[in-house]
């Protein structure tokens, strides 16, 4: 929803997906979007775009490197779970933002990641935007109480794509808009 909200409000938009967690390829195999033909043909980079938004897969500090100097307005990193692994990544992006689910069984993986930025005494860890996706404010209390930092909540959307003035209103709303 966030690439969808940028690609609409803000131009060029770029979402790296960090590692081979497939997503992006379960997206364009439900979509058949159009492939945009761009030297990452050689490298085998052939970006997946959908809606305004250029998805690239299997990314890594390389690639990411490279998607930030093509003129992108806006470049989201998916790290999906090699978060914890790549939080220097992290820190150097202009905001900081983890995205998990709501539900305890999910959510709790918003709070291993808390716990790993704990653990490695990163000194502005209270900066990061914790957003659960399809929680609500009794997890978003419960969670408040284990880890600290701004929480928001991100009511279901079945379909991230077909855009909604709700959906906006909601984006807005988290990034203070």
């Amino acid at each position: 929803m966030m690439a969808r909200y940028f690609g609409k409000q803000r131009g060029r938009v770029a979402v790296v997906e960090w590692g081979e967690q497939e997503a992006i390829s379960r997206i364009q195999a439900t979509y058949d979007g159009e492939v945009v033909p761009m030297h990452y043909e050689e490298a085998g980079q052939v970006p997946f775009n959908f809606h305004r938004v250029h998805y690239y897969k299997q990314g890594n500090e390389a690639l990411l490197a490279d998607v930030k100097h093509r003129g992108y307005q806006v470049v989201l990193v998916d790290f999906g779970p090699y978060l914890s692994k790549n939080l220097d990544v992290l820190k150097h992006m202009d905001m900081q933002c983890v995205v998990g689910r709501g539900n305890d069984w999910h959510y709790q993986s918003i709070e291993a990641c808390y716990h790993v930025i704990c653990q490695r005494q990163w000194a502005h860890r209270e900066h990061i935007l914790y957003i659960l996706a399809s929680g609500t404010c009794e997890e978003k209390k419960h969670l408040g109480q284990k880890i600290k930092g701004r929480i928001e909540i991100l009511s279901f959307h079945k379909d991230p794509f077909v855009w909604k003035e709700k959906m906006k209103q909601e984006i807005e709303k988290i990034l203070g808009v």
